[in-house]
């Protein structure tokens, strides 16, 4: 089992063969983490899928070629899943037809054929993912033996037995090595004392979260203020440009907060991203009233948001230092 720390973690307790936890390039928590406590465990790219993923640990493996099988992406034969896959089984003309009708959810793309054939954006995702990833590596060899679905552009379309027949010429025994290098690992790191730099981090993620509250409540008050003096049109340039320096000097107090960076932003990033988007408006509004109130519209939700999450992070962390104490 290879995972990155965000899998719900039942799955991992109850994993009974060998476990390998890596970093994931979105999640940029878990590689701070693992650099704070001198254990790098390496990045993988994330993807759509799960699939995508395990893409680019195979490449990272250096791999060559690299196989895909059983990757469709699309309604193969105009079905949804396998027919043995519950809910799965033919399309019925009507879906077809609402298919059809509806090009936002759906796409007809070239398929392992060469004909024309439907997918989703989900699937979509996916294959347009692979086809930038594989078109960065003109070195390498991917073939598509998947024999259905989707074309993957920058692969090899060959059967699996036409595969197996050029590729498969060489003993290769991947669980055997799987478990040694497990088994090395597991030696080392029980020689590692890490204990005791798991608690100090989980220590410095807690304070930073203390201060991400503390910011985000402090920065509430020049924020009411400044809708108060909307409200009350009593707002003037000077008033605005002292309470927009003080708002902006909290904002990058927050993001000074490593907490902030690592743990708190993946967690509002459409909040934030709906500030840059409020952004680049109130850049361009001239009327102050009509400023300052895009400005409070921009900034009370996302102090809000921070602290909240904070908070709720908060609870995690209290929880992770509780047993580590155990």
């Amino acid at each position: 089992l290879i995972y990155v720390p965000i899998l719900y973690p039942r799955i991992v307790q109850e994993f009974r063969g060998p476990r390998f936890v890596v970093g994931a390039d979105i999640y940029p928590f878990s590689l701070w983490l693992f650099d704070r406590i001198g254990e790098p465990k390496g990045m993988a790219l994330s993807g759509p899928s799960v699939a995508n993923l395990t893409w680019d640990l195979v490449r990272q493996l250096g791999c060559d070629p690299v196989v895909f099988v059983g990757q469709d992406l699309a309604f193969t034969g105009e079905k949804t899943h396998a027919e043995d896959v519950t809910g799965g089984g033919q399309i019925s003309p009507e879906l077809m037809e609402k298919i059809r009708q509806n090009p936002d959810r759906y796409s007809f793309v070239e398929g392992w054929d060469g004909e024309k054939i439907v997918t989703n954006r989900s699937m979509l995702a996916m294959k347009l993912w692979f086809e930038q990833k594989i078109a960065a590596l003109p070195g390498r060899r991917f073939i598509d033996a998947t024999e259905g679905g989707a074309k993957i552009q920058g692969t090899e379309m060959l059967t699996l037995e036409e595969t197996i027949q050029q590729v498969c010429h060489e003993s290769f025994l991947p669980y055997q090595m799987i478990r040694e290098v497990h088994a090395q690992e597991t030696a080392r790191l029980a020689l590692t004392p890490l204990d005791a730099k798991v608690e100090d981090t989980l220590q410095t993620v807690r304070h930073g979260l203390t201060e991400v509250q503390r910011i985000g409540q402090r920065a509430a008050k020049p924020l009411r203020t400044l809708t108060s003096l909307v409200e009350s049109k009593e707002l003037t340039e000077a008033k605005f440009n002292k309470l927009y320096r003080r708002i902006r000097h909290l904002d990058r107090a927050l993001n000074q907060v490593e907490a902030s960076r690592y743990c708190v932003t993946p967690v509002i990033h459409h909040q934030i991203a709906a500030v840059n988007i409020v952004a680049n408006q109130f850049l361009k509004e001239r009327d102050i009233f009509a400023r300052g109130k895009l400005l409070s519209e921009i900034y009370l939700p996302l102090f809000q948001a921070a602290g909240e999450a904070a908070t709720h992070l908060t609870t995690y962390v209290d929880r992770a230092l509780a047993s580590s104490a155990d």
